[in-house]
């Protein structure tokens, strides 16, 4: 099944050490957007750059 392709406006990378994780496009969506969601609500974010963020267990 082919899935449909849509530009988000932005591109979203997972790595679990330096190995990047395969998503479809709908789970990037997803994710993309749940943080995004969050991260606009607070109070220094600004929309025209970069995010990067860093989970260290």
């Amino acid at each position: 099944m082919a899935h449909a392709s849509r530009d988000l406006g932005y591109d979203i990378e997972i790595k679990i050490g330096d190995k990047e994780i395969d998503m479809l496009p709908f789970v990037k969506e997803i994710v993309g957007n749940s943080i995004l969601g969050m991260l606009e609500a607070l109070k220094g974010y600004e929309d025209d750059k970069d995010i990067e963020i860093k989970i260290r267990k």
